[in-house]
């Protein structure tokens, strides 16, 4: 058996459009964070990650990440 987990970290804006597939969101995986490729501080026991790290993308693109995942789950 094998077993994976993906851990996928978004960020968004309170007011966002779900309806409006052009919205932003910010975005980056575990492999990069693992990577080392995510700048990061540690606070008080929390890691912070400022946007400018992350990946903008539009809501569509989200929605096709989550989509090629779904589709390796599925297999």
């Amino acid at each position: 058996i094998r077993v994976e987990c993906l851990n996928i970290l978004d960020s968004y804006d309170d007011d966002i459009d779900y309806n409006n597939q052009d919205s932003n969101l910010w975005h980056f995986e575990m492999d990069d964070w693992l990577a080392r490729k995510i700048k990061f501080e540690k606070r008080n026991n929390k890691f912070y990650v400022k946007r400018s790290d992350m990946k903008k993308i539009t809501l569509s693109n989200y929605r096709e990440i989550m989509e090629k995942y779904w589709k390796e789950f599925e297999k």
